[in-house]
């Protein structure tokens, strides 16, 4: 498909759909359904077809290049690669509150950790404008969706582990902290990513804060494995344990 020149409707949509599943990759399809998530139930509901990450990419850059717009007006099938391209696409918006605008709906078909995690890293659009797109945030900070707290993590520490911020974020990872497996380990590895960056201010926080034991020990647990840490900052961090 020429996706720079392609008008968006419900035929081209349709025979997009078809163009995904014609660079379907059954092997990968099959590991990634396994890590897509722990729970059995919901894995059986997440329909893959089977794409690598880089190709979605690229066909989300191609799809920004033409009529994104009417792209992202049209209606969502099933599938789990739909809603990757869509964030991939919104990644790409230059306008901070046009990208605010797209990204609240697309918050609200977050239903894995995969489509969570991939839909924004560093950007410079928020870069640019982080105040605004805090404040956006922010609105997640009490949400009974867990998928929206984990959002809420994941763009912390994809733009914000900055000292302004540190007290704000361990203050937050106290709060939000949630019976649920995948806030608990966003959490995990919000702390650990700040370790990574401002450990003395970090350490402060891991002698005192109110995580239960488990997280506490996940996110002293990815300290250890990272590959930014000394061998003896590794050792000493052991004593935090709860």
């Amino acid at each position: 498909m020429n996706f720079r020149e392609n008008h968006w409707n419900e035929e081209t949509y349709g025979e997009f759909i078809e163009y995904l599943k014609e660079h379907q990759d059954i092997k990968y399809r099959d590991f990634h359904r396994k890590i897509i998530t722990k729970d059995p139930s919901e894995r059986e509901k997440i329909q893959l077809i089977g794409i690598r990450t880089p190709v979605l990419k690229k066909i989300a850059g191609e799809i920004f290049r033409g009529s994104w717009k009417e792209y992202l007006l049209q209606e969502k099938k099933e599938y789990y690669e739909e809603t990757v391209i869509r964030g991939f696409v919104i990644g790409k918006i230059k306008d901070i509150d046009e990208f605010i605008e797209y990204t609240k709906i697309f918050v609200k078909e977050i239903d894995n950790w995969a489509v969570c995690d991939l839909f924004l890293g560093k950007s410079q659009v928020v870069e640019k404008n982080e105040e605004k797109y805090l404040k956006y945030i922010k609105t997640y900070e009490n949400s009974e969706n867990p998928w929206e707290v984990r959002f809420l993590l994941v763009a912390l520490l994809g733009n914000y582990i900055q000292k302004d911020y540190l007290g704000y974020i361990f203050s937050l990872c106290d709060r939000v902290e949630k019976d649920y497996y995948y806030v608990k380990m966003a959490i995990a590895w919000l702390v650990s990513i700040a370790f990574v960056k401002f450990p003395e201010e970090t350490k402060k926080y891991l002698k005192k804060n109110n995580l239960t034991p488990w997280t506490n020990n996940k996110a002293i647990q990815k300290i250890r494995e990272s590959l930014r840490v000394t061998p003896e900052e590794k050792e000493n961090i052991k004593k935090y344990k709860k």
